[in-house]
């Protein structure tokens, strides 16, 4: 089955099949294995390969979002006919162009590095969130401009608060 994926400003094309108790997903010349856990709960894991990923989402009538590690995208998904629509009634092709940042754990802000209105590139540390006696290094997810930073340094979160949106 053909699949068209629009994230963050990302446009992706996979191909997925069903292979016994797992998918074989096809995409940017690369096959990837992907097998979930069989507990019906809102987290649910994923292995990507040997590569371990535990997620939650939500569907929302226009996209969903998805939540892995902290960081929330939104994504539509369309079937080839979905997707040649939407090119030709001038849809937008992508979902909502924002990345908001979430707290992965509850902390205290110890540092922002970064303004609203800043270009960041993806991996940049944004800010740091201290927990546990340890430093986190809050990074962006992709490149683009930093649209709000929602904490201060001295601040606490809590774990899911919304730290900062990249655009």
């Amino acid at each position: 089955m053909k699949l068209f994926a629009h994230s963050n400003g990302h446009d992706f094309e996979f191909d997925i099949q069903a292979d016994g108790e797992r998918l074989l997903v096809r995409f940017g010349g690369k096959e990837v294995p992907v097998t979930f856990d069989d507990i019906p709960w809102a987290i649910r894991t994923a292995f990507l390969g040997e590569r371990r990923i535990d997620f939650g989402w939500e569907r929302r009538e226009e996209d969903t979002v998805i939540l892995i590690d902290g960081i929330e995208y939104r994504v539509v998904v369309r079937d080839p006919k979905s997707e040649h629509l939407a090119k030709v009634v001038g849809g937008v092709a992508g979902a909502q162009n924002a990345a908001h940042v979430k707290a992965p754990i509850p902390g205290m802000i110890s540092k922002v590095l970064v303004q609203a209105g800043q270009a960041v590139k993806k991996d940049q540390t944004v800010l740091c969130l201290d927990a546990m006696k340890l430093e986190n290094e809050i990074a962006s997810p992709r490149d683009g401009t930093l649209k709000s930073i929602d904490v201060q340094p001295g601040q606490p979160v809590e774990k899911g608060a919304v730290l900062f949106v990249v655009e």
